[in-house]
């Protein structure tokens, strides 16, 4: 399946930042970097180098995510590998990440997809895969059901690769939260695709892939 997602779709090389340690306790009354910064994925590039702890509380403008608590650790999805220390506190870090984007006509936040997003993540990139692929409409099923299980396998390597989702909100709110897009980041080799893009991304760099956007949403 990663081989038949690898060729389905475009891949972009992202390039690393200055490798940084810090630590992060956030003020509601201040916007952390990862959250001011115009690019998103080098921010998340930051984050993933780092210790790096944070928390968001209920009464901050800037939360976006909803109130329960959610634990990639108990993701069923995520298989039982053991992590280490720093995969742990890698994977704190990514269950907090939110990049928040007022926009002229809504808003626009990316965080990481969760479980029961899967299915319509799923249905987003096949979709675009059988637009780009000119392919009939009686192989979206099929397809869905193989990105699907691309999403789950991919799932098993947090925090190494992560699929990012991203959800619209127009100012009315008439149409509530919708989905906007994905990206799927790649952090290092062991995170990387087992069959290698085109172009061939340099060894253990970031880069990402499957990337597509809603069409509605389109520009």
């Amino acid at each position: 399946m990663a081989a038949a997602a690898a060729a389905l779709s475009p891949f972009l090389y992202l390039d690393p930042n200055q490798r940084q340690h810090f630590h992060i306790h956030l003020n509601p009354t201040k916007t952390p970097p990862f959250l001011s910064s115009r690019n998103p994925l080098l921010s998340l590039q930051r984050l993933h180098q780092c210790n790096c702890r944070c928390s968001f509380p209920s009464s901050s403008p800037n939360s976006v995510t909803p109130s329960q608590y959610y634990s990639f650790l108990d993701d069923p999805f995520r298989g039982s590998r053991f992590l280490s220390n720093e995969e742990l506190e890698k994977l704190k870090a990514l269950e907090s990440f939110v990049y928040l984007q007022e926009l002229e006509s809504g808003s626009l936040w990316v965080r990481v997809m969760r479980n029961e997003e899967m299915d319509l993540t799923a249905g987003l990139l096949a979709e675009s895969f059988a637009e780009s692929m000119l392919m009939p409409l009686g192989y979206g099923a099929l397809l869905r059901f193989l990105v699907k299980q691309y999403l789950i396998e991919r799932r098993a390597v947090m925090p190494h690769a992560v699929t990012l989702v991203g959800f619209y909100r127009d100012k009315g709110g008439e149409k509530g939260n919708e989905l906007a897009g994905t990206v799927e980041v790649c952090f290092d080799k062991r995170g990387a695709n087992a069959s290698s893009p085109t172009p061939i991304p340099p060894k253990n760099s970031p880069y990402i892939c499957n990337m597509t956007v809603t069409k509605q949403l389109r520009r």
